[in-house]
């Protein structure tokens, strides 16, 4: 027995229907964890607001200094940024 259900393509709000057609040229499909979301527009852009933002901390390159402070440097960082040299 499902608690939630996904709703049919044609169900989906209009606010929404952008969104999901954005994920599914990302994604070459639209995953029904935001087919669910797209009941309600504005947590589906939330969400998507808060997935375009990690992407774009998580997706550091190496040997790039790290934006949080740190006691030592790591293997990918040859000298700590947050501390004077």
């Amino acid at each position: 027995m499902s608690r939630l259900t996904v709703p049919a393509p044609d169900d989906v709000p209009a606010g929404a229907q952008s969104t999901l057609d954005t994920i599914g040229a990302q994604f070459g499909f639209v995953p029904n964890m935001f087919k669910t979301l797209a009941s309600n527009p504005a947590v589906l852009d939330v969400v998507t607001g808060l997935q375009a933002a990690l992407s774009r901390v998580l997706d550091a390159k190496p040997g790039t200094p790290s934006r949080w402070p740190c006691r030592k440097p790591t293997a990918a960082i040859t000298a700590c940024p947050c501390t004077p040299t």
